[in-house]
Parts: structure tokens; sequence; C-alpha cells
């Protein structure tokens, strides 16, 4: 006798989660600039833990933000929380050069500690089961996993490139001067 699991997907919410406003995401917000160590200008703690002031007036830049843990719940399990996990994942695409195409892949960021050995097995386990192109960070340096065409859009003219494992695991330093599109 099989028993069936109905997979139930719905809507999430941030809660007291904001950790895509603390800087671990750069961006420039009313000419304020968001970076690690540098969180959102407009985010009171004071007020309440990630109260953000301008929130009804915020830039497209926030509003259109999303979050892969609040949007893909049949994916991404609660654990993986950015507040609870200290991981923010982003769906993102870098074009080709060759081909002008773009590239879908997300994006793993750390939030101020290393992503924990579990949260990157499950990550990687996920990218690999499902043939997902993956940026991920280990103690902030980036590391690649997924196609050779998704490979190769970070590879080209990129000095800093270590080694390609396996046709599939590409470390660097930092993917400088890259079309990545949000």
């Amino acid at each position: 006798m099989a028993f069936f699991v109905e997979t139930i997907d719905y809507k999430r919410e941030c809660g007291s989660c904001s950790e895509c406003c603390k800087g671990w995401l750069t961006g420039t917000i009313y000419d304020y600039d968001m970076s690690p160590n540098y969180p959102c200008h407009f985010v009171d703690s004071n007020k309440c833990e990630g109260c953000c002031t301008i929130y009804e007036h915020r830039p497209e830049m926030c509003s259109s933000y999303k979050c892969e843990w609040l949007t893909n719940t049949l994916i991404f399990p609660e654990w993986l929380k950015p507040e609870k996990s200290k991981i923010i994942i982003t769906e993102r695409s870098i074009e080709n050069e060759e081909t002008g195409e773009e590239i879908t892949y997300l994006q793993v960021v750390e939030c101020g500690q290393t992503i924990s050995p579990v949260t990157l097995n499950y990550m990687l386990m996920l990218a690999i089961k499902n043939d997902l192109n993956l940026e991920y960070q280990i103690a902030g340096q980036y590391h690649y996993h997924g196609s050779t065409e998704f490979l190769n859009a970070f590879l080209v003219n990129d000095e800093d490139t270590e080694e390609v494992v396996d046709e599939k695991v590409v470390k660097k330093e930092k993917n400088k001067n890259k079309k990545v599109k949000n």
C-alpha cells in the first residue's frame, strides 16, 4: 500500500527576518550604499527588529526583490529562512558573452558567518539533482556549480579562477565586471 503526501504551496512572510537589509546584499538605496558591515540606512533596529522606516516609499530595488525562501516554498524548507540559516538565496541571471543568452542561476550569500556544512550540502544536492546553476559563498569566497555555459560565463577574462573540478565546480575570489542581472 502506497502513501502519498500532498504538498501544500503556502505563502510565507518575512516576519522578523531582515537579512536582505543588513548589507549582505549590495546596492544603493536613495544614495546610501548598502554592503557587508554597512546595512541599509533606512532600517531602524530601535523601532523594532529590522523595521524599514521607508517601507511604503521604498525604491523599486527593494520592492521587487524576491527572496527565494519566500517565493519558492516547495524547494526551500522552513529551516532555510535567512535569519535561521544565515544565507540569502536569490535567483539571478548573467549574460553569456558568446551567445548573448541569459543564464539563470541561484546565488547563495552568507549572512555574517560561514555557511554551515548541512546548508551547503542541501544546496549542492539540490543543484545536482535538478541541474541548477549555483553561485555560493564559503567563508566569503565565491564558488560555482552548473552547466558548462554557466561556468564559462563566469570564467571569461577572469584571472582569479583557480580551477575547474569535474567540469562542475569553480572557485574564484570575485566575479568582477560581469553583467549580472537581478
